[in-house]
């Protein structure tokens, strides 16, 4: 078990035929924690901090009157928690947000003609 590790991916969504956004994510844990027996039992506390930049392009509706959108932001959001397994009895999970901020940096809407 490392205390620190860092995580990073990037996904693609679509929300309609006329939308597509990016979003690429870095993020790193910090877990402290005990184990025995070869990792059979162990108990761990944790904290996630995830930071992400996103892009999203398209159109409100799939009229052809829609104004086209750009935007980028920032997502910057905390998780903490606690781990717990003891052989197959029990393997739990408790987690709680701390914080979710999202900053916008960049907006237009395009009127169409």
């Amino acid at each position: 078990m490392h205390p620190l590790n860092a995580t990073d991916f990037a996904h693609v969504t679509s929300e309609g035929p006329s939308s597509i956004g990016l979003k690429c994510h870095i993020s790193p844990t910090l877990e402290f924690g005990i184990s025995a027996f070869g990792g059979l039992e162990y108990t761990a506390l944790f904290i996630d901090i995830n930071t992400a930049v996103g892009l999203k392009a398209g159109t409100l509706s799939t009229t052809q009157a829609s104004p086209f959108c750009e935007e980028a932001y920032l997502e910057f959001y905390a998780t903490y928690g606690a781990q717990a397994k003891f052989y197959s009895f029990f393997d739990a999970l408790l987690s709680a947000k701390i914080f979710d901020y999202v900053f916008p940096l960049y907006e237009v809407r395009h009127a169409s003609t």
